[in-house]
């Protein structure tokens, strides 16, 4: 049962792209809505140490996914924030309920060389002033999850954990392309980007935790 969730999960995920290139609207709504429920059906089936909260992290995406599907205002972008802001929440606790232990010197490292990156993005970014608190308390959380999964790749010394942190990776580099694409005037992103590089990111984290 398991193996048919990850390959509905990859015809899905395949054929939402597609449906950007082809610029098929619906198409591409109605497979976005699916590519979370899929995902977490074959984490509920494989997980070897199942966590909730892993579960969580994967409904606040997928409720984060149907309000940015919806099309709307500033408001409804926010709710779409707040959604995945609880996600990488979740995904932060479960990160660090595998990690056994830290150099302190390496985390101090790590915080210090997301903040440069941290004011990088925002300056690509350049957002409204009204969203900017909104935004920085968004980038400050997904950076803290990165930055865990950084610390659960070095706690776990594997292939596994990179692909974990490869996730945290992703999450920055998607959500740093959708900013850009929604916020400059004038940015021409093409959507198979954002979208390519999110599915990425939830593959790896709730595959490589489905793993741990």
């Amino acid at each position: 049962m398991k193996t048919i969730f990850l390959d509905l999960f990859i015809f899905d995920a395949l054929f939402h792209i597609a449906a950007i290139f082809v610029r098929r609207e619906w198409p591409r709504r109605i497979s976005k809505a699916l590519l979370l429920p899929l995902l977490l059906g074959y984490y509920v089936l494989e997980a070897e140490h199942f966590l909730f909260a892993v579960v969580l992290a994967g409904i606040f995406g997928w409720i984060g996914d149907i309000l940015l599907i919806l099309p709307g205002n500033i408001k409804i972008f926010i709710f779409g924030l707040l959604a995945f802001l609880l996600g990488h929440f979740c995904y932060i606790y479960s990160l660090l309920h595998f990690t056994e232990s830290v150099e302190p010197a390496i985390l101090i490292a790590a915080v210090i060389a997301a903040i440069p990156l941290g004011f990088i993005g925002f300056r690509i970014i350049r957002p409204q002033k009204t969203i900017m608190l909104p935004l920085a308390v968004y980038g400050i959380v997904l950076a803290g999850m990165a930055i865990t999964a950084f610390c659960l790749m070095l706690s776990l010394r594997n292939m596994l954990g990179v692909v974990l942190f490869a996730g945290g990776v992703l999450f920055l580099v998607s959500d740093t392309i959708l900013g850009y694409g929604r916020f400059r005037k004038g940015a021409h992103i093409n959507d198979a980007a954002v979208m390519i590089t999110y599915i990425a990111a939830q593959s790896c984290l709730l595959l490589g935790l489905a793993r741990v």
